[in-house]
């Protein structure tokens, strides 16, 4: 093979890369970088409030997230994917991902520090987005029928020890608590509590 020819299937191969990576973008990737630069910035504000070191963004955190957020565009239900990693759910009318991670820190005020524990079990968003272990994120964000946004976040390592900034909601579910709507702000929340053998995991629907 000459050096023209070598050049010309050099040149043919970076562009199917190029090619294949641009598609595992678009399918992968359905939230934009100002989307990215927004759930990454309000998880570590809460972060370094409690001297916590910064979540890094991880893609296969992200492909996951985005793939489960999809599968809920037709019912837009609460439901935990209950996959292997720590895991943050919320939708609402166009809830954007520092939307959504606000919404969760604001849980912050049901975690009592002196006994370790969330007041009425309900502060396990809250403990998701701080707890001192986790390392890195990813999120998802999908348009539901209804046209409401659905929005996912994981985390690794999952919380694994109840404790503060050490949650645990891995196990199995053995009782479920009826959602209480809460207004903060202009928005109506539903907390769903549920709760597990090991801890409590809250559920958090904004409605409006």
């Amino acid at each position: 093979m000459s050096m023209k020819q070598k050049m010309a299937f050099n040149t043919k191969l970076l562009l199917a890369i190029c090619c294949v990576a641009l598609v595992f973008t678009l399918v992968f990737a359905n939230i934009s970088e100002e989307e990215i630069d927004g759930f990454v910035e309000e998880h570590n504000k809460a972060r370094k409030e409690v001297g916590n070191k910064p979540l890094k963004w991880n893609t296969t955190l992200a492909q996951y997230a985005q793939e489960y957020a999809d599968k809920r565009v037709g019912d837009c239900a609460m439901e935990h994917s209950m996959g292997r990693w720590g895991e943050n759910l919320a939708s609402g009318d166009g809830m954007s991902g520092a939307a959504a991670t606000k919404y969760w820190v604001t849980e912050k005020e049901f975690y009592d520090e002196k006994s370790n524990k969330c007041v009425k079990d309900e502060c396990g968003h809250y403990l998701a987005v701080v707890w001192g272990k986790t390392t890195e994120v990813g999120c998802g964000i999908s348009k539901c029928n209804n046209g409401q946004n659905y929005v996912v976040c994981s985390y690794d390592p999952i919380v694994t020890t109840i404790g503060f900034l050490s949650f645990a909601a891995t196990n199995l579910l053995v009782t479920m608590r009826a959602s209480v709507p809460t207004r903060i702000g202009r928005h109506l929340i539903k907390l769903m509590t549920l709760r597990w053998w090991t801890g409590t995991w809250n559920r958090l629907d904004v409605v409006g």
